[in-house]
């Protein structure tokens, strides 16, 4: 059930807005705005330039296996529909009912924007593929400042698909684990602060397991570069990376605490001092949305994008049994060899001998050009 902020609260001590020496007062909500302003400018400058660059092209599936290609295309337009409802009945109906956001709906309606990050974890070295049947244009990573993965841009992010994908497979789950953390308080009351917070950590790291997990069974996406020796069959098509689940399910949790703290008002950290703005209602709903937009994108950022490059930077090789439609861009049937761990890693710009630099495989039978800048 969707919970309207100001009629909840959890009873623990917190602190508002914060008054200066010079007696100016202080809002967080307006930091935290800022932060998701910015973090959506960003986004739509990055789309922008892809849109209008060479990437920007449909990705072409290997030919054959239409029986695949069928149930995938048929889950991509099952995914818009049942993205479309979420964000309807937790965002849209009570905003017009009620003319305000709920803590549900807040979770919902930010959703769409964090697939921006989905392909931040090829920034330093692909180790991971969607599959091309999903209706594809390439990804953005090359127009995103310092990206040095070799020929990231063959990677089919599939756009429509992914951004529903983190409506329900990322957002209803967060409610999922909030109501956990709310049953887990309820059942043992005098739980400290760090238990609850743990338990939705727990959570998190549950829900990877299950969502992800069944997805690289299903051949919907696959850890091709993942390190073999910490994951679940290793080595094979559709091994699952443990290290995954501590990282994206960690940062699950810390979503869904982020929204389970709250003060005696029902804010979040970032919502405190709501109140104090001079606006409309309507003012104050965008301010929370961008607030909340603004920690979602920088915890995702700083919790799992910048620390998997470490693991994709050190991966393994993609298994020899990974089907075509799982390893676009590489292999058999294209110009380039897909990524080991003796190839060397792309770096942007030129040697210093100012010779422009070159991506070679192991046995120095294929040879990449360099990207351009």
């Amino acid at each position: 059930m969707s919970t309207v902020f100001g009629e909840r609260g959890i009873a623990h001590s917190a602190i508002g807005a914060r008054t200066s020496v010079a007696g100016a007062t202080t809002v967080p909500i307006k930091w935290f705005a800022v932060l998701g302003a910015s973090w959506l400018a960003f986004q739509l400058y990055v789309w922008g330039s892809w849109i209008l660059s060479p990437d920007f092209a449909l990705v072409q599936a290997p030919p054959g296996d239409e029986e695949r290609r069928f149930w995938i295309k048929s889950f991509e337009l099952c995914s818009i529909g049942i993205a479309i409802w979420c964000l309807y009945h937790y965002t849209f109906k009570p905003l017009i009912r009620d003319r305000r956001l709920t803590t549900d709906g807040l979770i919902i309606g930010v959703m769409p924007w964090l697939c921006f990050q989905d392909p931040f974890g090829l920034y330093a070295a692909p180790w991971w593929n969607y599959s091309a049947h999903f209706t594809s244009f390439g990804n953005w990573m090359n127009q995103v400042p310092g990206a040095i993965a070799p020929n990231a841009h063959f990677i089919p992010e599939p756009i429509f698909a992914v951004s529903t994908f983190y409506v329900y497979l990322l957002g209803i789950p967060l409610l999922v684990i909030l109501a956990a953390m709310r049953a887990w308080k309820r059942r043992y009351p005098t739980s400290s602060p760090m238990t609850i917070f743990m338990v939705g950590i727990g959570a998190g790291f549950i829900y990877d397991v299950i969502i992800e997990g069944l997805g690289c069974q299903v051949g919907i996406w696959a850890f091709t570069g993942a390190i073999r020796e910490y994951s679940i069959f290793g080595g094979s098509w559709n091994q699952y990376p443990l290290y995954e689940m501590v990282f994206w399910g960690g940062m699950s949790g810390l979503l869904a605490n982020v929204m389970y703290w709250t003060n005696d008002k029902g804010q979040t950290f970032a919502e405190r001092g709501v109140e104090k703005v001079k606006t409309s209602p309507a003012g104050k709903g965008l301010l929370r949305y961008l607030a909340i937009l603004g920690v979602f994108q920088s915890i995702l950022f700083v919790t799992y994008s910048m620390p998997i490059q470490f693991f994709a930077m050190n991966g393994d090789g993609v298994p020899e049994n990974t089907p075509a439609h799982l390893r676009t861009g590489c292999g058999e049937g294209s110009a380039y060899a897909c990524i080991e761990p003796g190839m060397p890693i792309n770096r942007v710009g030129q040697r210093l001998d100012g010779q422009p630099g070159m991506v070679v495989s192991p046995d120095m039978t294929l040879i990449e050009s360099p990207r351009k800048h």
